[in-house]
């Protein structure tokens, strides 16, 4: 097994840890995790890269391109990934409305928009090892085309704020 390949194993096994340290919460404390984790993943982000990442649908082109740096020179480790679903979810709870839960037939950590399930930490982990049809800003379209379709409006609160294509 190479480097490379000893690496990954080792950040999944942590990730998965971390996944069912969350799931043991329970559905009610998931999302202030989430959002500690989301928020760490965030700060890292800017301070590592001098960025602005935030909480918009656009930064979901960054998560492609980390993943892909990642994938090919370094492995990230399982808390990196953690982070980095945790990340996910919460862009996609702000934008399109919704709340952490767990999936009641797969016992997954989810996002669940109107009737719609995200499943943020797995697809991260899915498309670090290359085995996802598609990449995270598809699955972000592909997620608010379903959303759209299910005809419910959004929640009453902030709306997220539309932004130039850069």
């Amino acid at each position: 097994m190479s480097d490379l390949a000893r690496r990954k194993e080792e950040a999944r096994a942590c990730f998965q840890a971390l996944v069912e340290a969350l799931k043991l919460r329970g559905a009610s404390d998931l999302e202030p995790e989430a959002v500690r984790a989301a928020t760490e993943f965030i700060l890292t982000c800017n301070k590592r890269r001098g960025g602005a990442m935030g909480f918009t649908v656009d930064n979901v082109r960054h998560l492609d391109r980390l993943l892909s740096e990642h994938f090919y020179f370094s492995a990230l480790t399982g808390e990196e990934l953690y982070r980095m679903g945790c990340y996910l979810g919460e862009l996609i709870r702000r934008n399109f409305g919704g709340s952490w839960t767990l999936h009641p037939v797969q016992g997954k950590v989810a996002v669940k928009v109107g009737p719609v399930y995200a499943f943020p930490l797995d697809k991260v982990l899915r498309v670090l090892e290359d085995r996802a049809p598609e990449k995270l800003e598809a699955y972000v379209f592909i997620l608010a085309k379903k959303r759209a379709a299910a005809a419910e409006p959004l929640p009453p609160g902030p709306r997220p704020t539309p932004h130039a294509e850069a």
